[in-house]
């Protein structure tokens, strides 16, 4: 079984937008540059982070890894 964790944004404690769930898988992964063109966002850089549910297995994307803080 893979480790979960529970995340924040700043202040706020994300929760699954379909289950209200809150805890995640965590995993680590590389946009490509035809992805940075096509989602406009070639300034944030190559690193994503997923954040899957671990209730019902949405999937959260964030470009911006650096703005998640993960609690355990």
């Amino acid at each position: 079984m893979a480790h979960t964790t529970q995340a924040k944004i700043g202040n706020t404690t994300l929760k699954c937008p379909i289950c209200g769930g809150m805890e995640f898988r965590k995993k680590k992964y590389l946009l490509t540059g035809t992805w940075l063109q096509a989602l406009d966002m070639e300034g944030f850089g190559r690193d994503a982070l997923m954040l899957i549910c671990e209730n019902c297995g949405h999937v959260l994307h964030f470009a911006r890894p650096d703005a998640i803080t993960m609690n355990r």
